[in-house]
């Protein structure tokens, strides 16, 4: 068998799309225009508007959200009014969001030089020091919650070392893998999340009216007034990922 003519075995598709993953991390790696002088980020190393769109799809539809539609059912909130709590909170944080996000496309720079030519470098390091201590948190809760499910599904123990394990190679794929992140959210998970949230609503509407059901609501012990449910979406969506924005 002979080979096809004007293709090298180099040239094969699978070898170039591991060699461009490669090279893209390796670069990512070396320069993530942070910390030169320069920072702007070239017109054709900018990513694609639904590259973003997968990954905060991805990253976003978590506990978050979930504990917040709980917190709004335990308070007793009709459906109209926790749509209507989330929205205005989306809306309040959208109103920083999309002009921060704008000014970072228009002018090339990464959210750390755009706090740092308006805050000076103090300021930055605050602002930075902040963030770090936020996504911290947010790590520890987050492997800790899912520590405890394995720990409730299998009986594994040791909550605290599995979550402190769960968290290191959490961070490190983050850090050193997060190209393979973004593929993987881009072509797998977001697709399919977005394919089973429809799923589930069309399937929760179309049961409540064939079976005539009237949703039940939860009236805690606490009231909840609509301004505190708005506050509570504003800070469920602005949880550090302002620059995937």
């Amino acid at each position: 068998m002979t080979r096809p003519q004007g293709r090298r075995v180099d040239d094969h598709p699978a070898r170039r799309r591991r060699e461009f993953t490669r090279d893209e991390l390796e670069k990512e790696l070396v320069h993530d225009y942070s910390t030169s002088r320069i920072g702007i980020v070239p017109q054709d190393e900018r990513r694609s508007l639904y590259h973003f769109v997968a990954i905060w799809i991805t990253l976003a539809a978590g506990f978050t959200y979930l504990f917040l539609g709980f917190q709004y059912h335990d308070s007793g909130y009709p459906l109209g009014k926790a749509v209507a709590a989330g929205a205005l909170g989306g809306l309040c944080y959208l109103c920083y969001a999309l002009p921060a996000s704008y000014l970072g496309s228009k002018t090339g720079q990464t959210h750390a030089l755009l706090t740092r030519s308006i805050f000076g470098v103090v300021g930055s390091v605050i602002v930075s020091l902040l963030l770090i201590g936020v996504a911290a948190g947010f790590t520890a809760f987050a492997w800790n919650l899912l520590a405890l499910i394995f720990d409730g599904l299998f009986g594994w123990g040791h909550i605290a070392l599995i979550g402190v394990l769960l968290a290191v190679v959490g961070i490190f794929n983050n850090l050193f893998g997060f190209t393979g992140v973004a593929a993987f959210a881009r072509y797998l998970v977001a697709p399919l999340m977005i394919v089973c949230v429809l799923y589930l609503v069309i399937k929760g509407f179309a049961q409540i009216k064939g079976l005539g059901v009237t949703p039940v609501l939860s009236h805690g012990n606490f009231a909840l007034p609509f301004l505190s449910g708005v506050a509570l979406a504003i800070g469920s969506v602005m949880w550090g990922n302002e620059p995937d924005t």
